[in-house]
């Protein structure tokens, strides 16, 4: 079924973002460009700015120098850390020898300047850089008729993410200890569709978009007698992006979510990329309380070394370990050691894809803290996990 907010054949308008702090001013430039067929999003400061950024890819920006809370030589210099590459319209009631020189600091940050403004210009004069604008986007037909990648950039804002909630259960008595969130992407013509994790090019607007909407799901339950404590995956290039851990906890101080029920996942192989930025990050949101855990233990080089090097509360083993446990001492062997290292450290365990009661036997033996997996509950959206919750506990036939 299509979505409310775009047509599967409707024509796919150039995303435009104006960022000017005189409310009137603004209003004026909206409507230009809403006239020339943009869709537009506006932001009075730079912290506005940035929150759009993190949830959209825009395709130009029309920036004014000056903003209350920063200035275009700090966003120019920002934009890079967001991978973006707007065209871009600078403008200002400044000297003109600094619009000359902020067009030449985004020119070598490569950005594509189509022209700069100076107070006071008329609307025709505004128009025609925008209309400029629009013959240098390429025409992309309908939403149809986008890559995959494309259509889901112009989905993200549009609302077609949707999460579906695991529980994670504790092994010594059956309590659940919190959800973890899947996002899935509700396809306007092909439906419901998931995992996401290899449309790497969106990765950051992605992740914003699972966090806002999972820790607003939290504070839902919470609202309604049901403490489940959330856990999202992240990866390098999130943790990366500008002022991440402060985004991360004005987010929940604003939604009223204590951080110590907010945990980030992230894989061996993330951390590794950027060892010295995912510790100053990781210490960071730890300090504040937020939980953080090794994902996906036991793919790749599985080196114990990262549980002491970084601030980890928790570890969850890698689903194809689960599955070789009964036939591979191997498994069995590196479960035993990191167990063993984790519980020295203080240190939560939870083992992915447990689908069967002899894995949740042989797991519960040997000393993990928490399954997760199939033998449990699939992935359930918020309605069906609600019930799930009412009655699904009690009828798992699980082994004591």
């Amino acid at each position: 079924m299509a979505s409310a907010s775009m047509s599967a054949t409707a024509p796919v308008k150039p995303q435009i973002v104006i960022v000017e702090d005189d409310d009137d001013f603004r209003e004026l430039l909206v409507e230009l460009a809403v006239r020339l067929n943009f869709t537009v999003r506006a932001a009075a400061s730079g912290e506005e700015l940035f929150w759009l950024l993190r949830m959209h890819a825009p395709d130009a920006l029309v920036l004014d120098l000056r903003l209350p809370d920063t200035d275009a030589i700090e966003i120019v210099g920002k934009l890079g850390d967001y991978s973006l590459k707007p065209y871009v319209v600078l403008m200002s009631g400044e000297d003109e020898a600094i619009l000359d020189a902020t067009e030449e600091l985004a020119r070598s940050s490569g950005l594509e300047v189509v022209g700069t403004l100076a107070k006071p210009f008329s609307g025709r004069e505004m128009q025609r850089l925008l209309n400029a604008i629009k013959t240098q986007i390429p025409d992309r037909g309908s939403y149809q008729d986008q890559s995959l990648i494309t259509q889901l950039k112009l989905g993200i804002p549009n609302d077609e993410l949707v999460l579906h909630y695991q529980p994670k259960l504790n092994f010594s008595d059956h309590s659940i200890e919190g959800v973890e969130a899947l996002v899935r992407w509700n396809h306007p013509t092909h439906g419901l569709l998931g995992p996401l994790a290899e449309y790497s090019e969106v990765i950051i607007p992605l992740t914003w978009s699972v966090l806002k909407n999972a820790i607003r799901q939290h504070v839902a339950w919470k609202r309604d007698g049901i403490v489940l404590p959330v856990s999202i995956n992240v990866s390098a290039s999130f943790l990366d992006a500008a002022e991440t851990a402060d985004v991360i906890l004005k987010l929940l101080r604003t939604q009223r979510c204590a951080p110590s029920d907010l945990t980030l996942e992230l894989t061996e192989a993330e951390v590794a990329g950027n060892p010295t930025a995912a510790l100053d990050i990781l210490a960071r949101l730890r300090l504040h309380g937020i939980r953080v855990a090794m994902d996906d233990y036991g793919i790749g080089f599985s080196d114990l070394a990262q549980l002491h090097r970084y601030p980890f509360t928790d570890i969850k083993i890698d689903r194809s370990l689960v599955n070789s446990l009964e036939t591979d001492p191997r498994a069995r062997q590196t479960v035993d050691k990191v167990i063993d290292v984790a519980r020295g450290l203080g240190v939560k365990i939870t083992a992915e894809g447990v689908e069967t009661a002899d894995q949740w036997r042989l797991l519960h033996e040997i000393g993990c803290d928490m399954a997760q997996g199939f033998l449990i509950s699939r992935p359930l959206p918020d309605r069906q996990l609600r019930a799930w919750l009412a009655n699904g506990i009690r009828c798992l036939a699980l082994p004591r």
